[in-house]
């Protein structure tokens, strides 16, 4: 099952983004080609500046989404460049509410309430705008537990909590799961554990590379392909898409780490600037017009907290297709040093993204 939560604050004219996502099901790929689509842009903005470390890395490019379709409705001065950065229409739906947690000295305007909740569903919060509040309302509505978000200070704050639940096609045994040796050029051998299945997937092995990619109900799937020492950042979500027309279908005994990823609050700013909206934190020329009564606030900041947990569970309501296991030796497909991942629709909307290096 995995279970994608997104969370955005704006805060004293300050914007925190902050997506705790949980994931039981397993690691994928992240698109990136010369056909990219919105997602995908949003992608390479999070990573342009990922570069070698010993630390794995996460990204949520569907969490910004969601925040920018709000953006769109309060900066209508930036909508065109918001509107190209929307999600496809036809991709994956998720259960996104928003709220709006005002200080009581500061009026919204309700033409923006109005048109947000034709978006999502959208609570107005009067009261101190503090971190914990922010909090508390998260963990009310069923999401994960979040650290407060840096509101100190805040009069406004613009929450999105979307979340997911999906299982595997076809459940890895939890009892199968070992702990094995995992190789990092950075940090040497360490174990992690390890789910093990045999399975029919779509695949690629060859001595330059491993990959997989594995279906995941209502239309998502998930890829994963080994990387190099030296690959990081975009390079490694371009290479998840260099190779598909090398990906078959075979029998294989599939090892794939668990994986447990998360973030504290990523400073946004620096991607939001390379995305062409510098301006949301232009306190002499704010774009965002519709969103108070009185002067355009500009953002002070926008913050991002992601989570990420890959095992074999699966929800209760889920429905497994197991596929036929065909006699024969099956090739084994073992991920056992560093991957890039991504979980993404039909539509090639990337939902959460990363890097795995063992921790």
């Amino acid at each position: 099952m995995a279970s994608l939560e997104q969370f955005s604050v704006l805060r004293h004219f300050k914007a925190l983004a902050s997506v705790p996502l949980v994931l039981f099901a397993a690691a994928g790929c992240a698109q990136a080609s010369s056909n990219q689509n919105s997602s995908t842009v949003v992608l390479s903005a999070l990573a342009a500046n990922d570069c070698p470390t010993s630390t794995s890395s996460l990204y949520a490019p569907s969490a910004l989404q969601r925040l920018l379709r709000l953006f769109e409705i309060a900066a209508p001065n930036l909508e065109q460049e918001l509107m190209n950065l929307r999600p496809s229409q036809d991709g994956f739906q998720s259960n996104a509410r928003a709220a709006l947690f005002v200080s009581p000295f500061v009026r919204v305007k309700p033409e923006f309430v109005r048109k947000a909740r034709a978006v999502m569903p959208m609570d107005v919060l009067s009261g101190d705008v503090e971190g914990e509040i922010v909090s508390s309302w998260v963990a009310k509505q069923g999401g994960k537990a979040i650290a407060p978000p840096p509101l100190s200070g805040s009069a406004l704050a613009l929450v999105v909590l979307d979340r997911f639940q999906v299982s595997w096609s076809q459940q890895f045994d939890v009892r199968r799961t070992r702990l094995q040796r995992f190789a990092d050029a950075r940090k040497g051998v360490i174990l992690v554990p390890v789910m093990r299945s045999q399975r029919v997937v779509s695949f690629i092995s060859t001595p330059e590379r491993q990959a997989v990619r594995l279906p995941l109900e209502r239309g998502l799937f998930l890829r994963a392909i080994s990387l190099t020492s030296d690959m990081t950042g975009c390079a490694a979500f371009r290479a998840l898409h260099q190779h598909d027309e090398a990906f078959h279908d075979g029998f294989v005994e599939l090892e794939l780490p668990k994986v447990q990823l998360s973030t504290d609050w990523v400073d946004l700013q620096a991607p939001l600037s390379r995305l062409h909206l510098s301006s949301l934190f232009n306190p002499s020329a704010s774009p965002v017009t519709r969103l108070v009564e009185g002067s355009a606030p500009a953002f002070s900041s926008v913050r991002q907290n992601t989570t990420l947990e890959v095992n074999e569970k699966g929800t209760s309501e889920q429905s497994v297709v197991v596929a036929d296991i065909p006699v024969g030796r099956p090739l084994q497909l073992v991920f056992d040093h560093p991957f890039a991942f991504s979980i993404e629709d039909a539509k090639d909307n990337v939902l959460v993204a990363g890097i795995f290096r063992g921790h």
